[in-house]
C-alpha cells in the first residue's frame, strides 16, 4: 500500500532519486558499465510507473533510464538527477557524485524531464528544462573605456580632469574677445588632453561585469597573477571551493590540479570557481540549491534557439548568482546533431 500511494514519510522525489543514483553507482562498480545495459530493467519494478519490457531494449541503459524517468515525470523532477551527474557520454546523464556531510540538501530550482525525440540519426532523449534560469558568459576580457569613472581609486584623477576641462573652457571664453580662432585652439587642445587621460586610464582597467571562463593553459591554475597585471583590482580573488559546504566534482582519488582545466570567474565580485569542461561554455544554467551554493550546468548554446544544447561541464556557484539569471523559457539539453530541432 505504501508503494502504491506513497503513504510513507519519504516522498517519491527523494525515494526515486536515491534509487536511481544507487543503481547507477552500483552499475559503475561492475563490468561493462559503459553500456549500462540492464540499468532500466533493474529499476523498472521499483518505480511507480513501469514500462513494458519490450520498450526496454537493453542496448543502451541511458536511453532506458531516460524513458523510465519520462514515464515517472509526475513523481520525479529529473532536475535532481541532472544536478548530480558529472560529465558522461549520455548527453545530460553521467556518473553521479555521492552526497557528503554538509551538502546533502538538494532542492531543484526548475522542473525538468526527459523527452524522447526522433531525428535523422536515431532516437535521442534530451532533458527538457522548463523555466530555465541562465547566466551568459563573456566571450573575452575587454578594456574598460570608462575606467576613469567606474573605479574608486581614480576618483581624485576624475575630479582633477573635470576641473581641468572646465578651466580650459573658462579660459577659452575669456579670450574669445581676442579672436574666435584662439578660443577654438585652446578648447581643442584642452579637450585632447582630457580624452588622452580617459584613454590612458582605460588601458589600466578591465570591464568587471559578468562571468567568464579562463583557460588554465593560458592563465595558469591560479590566474590572479596574470589578471593583476591586466587590472590591479583583480590581483586578489576569492575561491569558492573546498572551504564551503558544496558538492565536490573531483574524480575519485584525484587532486584538484590534476582534473581542473578552467577557472570560472565573476569579474564583479572577484569570486573564482575551479571547474572541468569538455568544451568552451557560453552559458550557465542554474539547476538546484545544493549544499551552500547553486549547482549549475555549463552549456554551449548555439544562436539557433530551437537546437539541442550541449552540456560541457558542471559547477557549484555562490547563491547570489540567482540575482543575475534571466528567464530563458524551455531548453533541451542533450547530444546535438545536425538534424536536431
Amino acid at each position: 500500500m505504501q508503494h502504491s500511494t506513497n503513504a510513507g514519510a519519504v516522498s517519491w522525489q527523494n525515494a526515486i532519486h536515491a534509487l536511481v543514483v544507487e543503481a547507477i553507482t552500483r552499475d559503475l562498480a561492475g563490468t561493462g558499465f559503459e553500456e549500462h545495459k540492464f540499468l532500466g530493467k533493474a529499476l523498472n519494478g521499483l518505480l511507480p510507473r513501469r514500462a513494458r519490457l519490450e520498450d526496454l531494449k537493453g542496448e543502451d541503459g541511458w536511453t532506458d533510464l531516460a524513458w523510465l524517468l519520462e514515464l515517472n515525470q509526475g513523481f520525479y523532477n529529473a532536475t535532481s538527477l541532472a544536478a548530480v551527474c558529472s560529465l558522461g557520454k549520455g548527453g545530460w546523464l553521467g556518473p553521479p557524485i555521492r552526497p557528503e556531510a554538509g551538502n546533502e540538501r538538494l532542492e531543484p530550482l526548475v522542473h525538468a524531464f526527459p523527452v524522447g525525440m526522433s531525428d535523422g540519426m536515431g532516437i535521442m532523449t534530451p532533458l527538457c528544462v522548463i523555466g530555465s534560469q541562465i547566466v551568459g558568459l563573456r566571450d573575452s576580457l575587454e578594456r574598460d573605456s570608462f575606467g576613469l569613472y567606474t573605479n574608486k581609486d581614480m576618483r581624485g584623477l576624475k575630479w582633477l580632469s573635470r576641473c581641468f576641462l572646465v578651466l580650459v573652457w573658462l579660459i577659452g571664453f575669456a579670450v574669445i574677445s581676442i579672436g574666435f580662432n584662439v578660443f577654438i585652439v585652446i578648447v581643442w587642445i584642452g579637450s585632447i588632453i582630457f580624452v588622452l587621460i580617459e584613454m590612458v586610464v582605460g588601458t589600466i582597467y578591465l570591464q568587471r561585469d559578468g562571468w567568464i571562463l579562463l583557460n588554465d593553459s593560458l592563465w595558469g591554475y591560479g590566474p590572479q597573477q596574470h589578471l593583476g597585471i591586466q587590472d590591479p583590482n583583480l590581483a586578489e580573488l576569492i575561491e569558492w571551493g573546498d572551504r564551503q559546504l558544496i558538492p565536490n566534482w573531483n574524480p575519485p582519488g584525484e587532486e584538484e590540479k590534476q582534473w581542473a582545466n578552467g577557472t570560472l570567474l565573476d569579474l564583479n565580485s572577484r569570486v573564482m570557481v575551479k571547474i572541468f569542461v569538455s568544451d568552451k561554455p557560453n552559458a550557465l544554467i542554474a539547476l538546484a540549491i545544493h549544499g551552500s551554493g547553486v549547482t549549475s550546468m555549463l552549456v554551449n548554446r548555439s544562436d539557433n534557439l530551437g537546437s539541442i544544447v550541449s552540456k560541457v561541464g558542471m559547477c557549484n556557484v555562490p547563491p547570489y548568482v540567482l540575482a543575475q539569471t534571466i528567464r530563458s523559457g524551455t531548453l533541451c539539453i542533450g547530444i546535438p546533431s545536425d538534424f536536431s530541432k
